[in-house]
């Protein structure tokens, strides 16, 4: 069986490379950990952030740039929490009035906003603008 040897803080080791039982040495473990790792842990979300293209689109749809940002970083926690592989984002900003389109739908796969819809709050939340919340059954806010 051939062997190499690899040096770690001055700490050398034969590595068997080749041979009917192979095995890695250290660093090309810790390397194919490191490579692995997120696939290994279920990490599944897309390479990258999306990028430009849907900021400037979403923003040109009329959302808000902080908005988007909030939702994205929401998105990225519940797709490392495991909780969805969506690559649909659905976005409500309750901050504008009722009687303004304030919903959208990105795709973040393709960095598209597919839709922008008006969306109604509670008819005991406030008048144009939802001003109180509550989660109790007959609250209708």
């Amino acid at each position: 069986m051939k062997t190499s040897t690899d040096t770690i803080a001055g700490w050398t080791r034969p590595c068997a490379l080749t041979g009917p039982r192979r095995s890695l040495c250290p660093m090309a473990r810790l390397l194919l950990l490191f490579l692995m790792g997120p696939a290994l842990l279920g990490w599944n979300a897309p390479a990258a952030p999306p990028g430009g293209r849907l900021r400037d689109m979403a923003e040109r749809a009329g959302l808000r740039p902080q908005v988007l940002e909030a939702a994205l970083r929401a998105h990225r926690r519940a797709v490392a929490s495991r909780l969805t592989t969506s690559l649909l984002l659905t976005v409500i900003d309750y901050s504008l009035p009722s009687r303004m389109r304030r919903l959208w739908v990105l795709d973040l796969a393709t960095e598209r906003v597919l839709a922008r819809e008006y969306v109604a709050h509670g008819r005991n939340s406030g008048d144009d603008l939802a001003r109180r919340f509550s989660d109790r059954a007959g609250s209708l806010q």
